[in-house]
């Protein structure tokens, strides 16, 4: 039984095809190839994934989303922002407003800060795991 060919069979929605365009926009803001982020995921999301998912071609699911953010050193919040609007709950238009530069600055902050807090909740977790006590 031969395997039907799941990029002509995806449907992406609103989420999934705004989870595409960030990808795509935050791996070329970092200047980070298929093969690099792949590396990030520790080989769990391989080059082709990668591609298909900014392609849209390929559905992603909340163990990718968690991948991808850290990868791409940001919040998932990030990964799921319909537009840097939503994602600030203000309404600009990047073109036009002088502000944006700074909200966008502001944001990526936020994202550091999360992502950081998350790594230490991690570690710290790992460091009780191996301690011996995980309460």
């Amino acid at each position: 039984m031969s395997r039907p060919d799941s990029s002509k069979d995806v449907v992406v929605g609103e989420r999934g095809v705004a989870v595409a365009r960030n990808v795509l926009e935050l791996r070329k803001q970092e200047g980070v190839g298929y093969a690099e982020l792949s590396r990030r995921t520790d080989g769990r999301l391989a080059d082709l994934a990668l591609r298909r998912i900014e392609r849209g071609q390929r559905r992603v699911d909340v163990d990718d989303l968690f991948l991808l953010a850290r990868a791409l050193d940001v919040s998932v919040d990030r990964l799921l922002a319909l537009d840097l609007s939503y994602a600030l709950g203000k309404t600009f238009h990047a073109d036009t407003d002088d502000d944006a530069a700074e909200a966008l600055a502001d944001l990526r902050e936020q994202d550091r800060m999360r992502h950081f807090v998350s790594r230490v909740v991690d570690a710290v977790a790992e460091y009780r795991k191996t301690d011996g006590n995980d309460q």
